[in-house]
């Protein structure tokens, strides 16, 4: 079983919003079909989107949209 260690994946993204945004956007991948770029003993996807993130294969876009506001 792989037990994110969080030191380690908050070296890799800004904030822990960050973190948990892009874990999520991963896992939502994964469910969708995505092939894991890591191999961990486990099955759970959002362990496998956190165990990328920690070997540095996943990596937070730097461009946001700003959000769309009616004129």
């Amino acid at each position: 079983m792989f037990i994110a260690d969080m030191e380690v994946l908050l070296t890799k993204v800004s904030n822990r919003y960050e973190l948990v945004t892009l874990a999520s956007r991963r896992t939502r991948e994964l469910t969708e079909g995505a092939k894991p770029l890591v191999e961990i003993a486990s099955k759970d996807l959002i362990n496998i989107a956190l165990a990328e993130i920690a070997a540095g294969k996943i990596k937070a876009s730097s461009q946001r949209k700003a959000p769309s506001r009616p004129v």
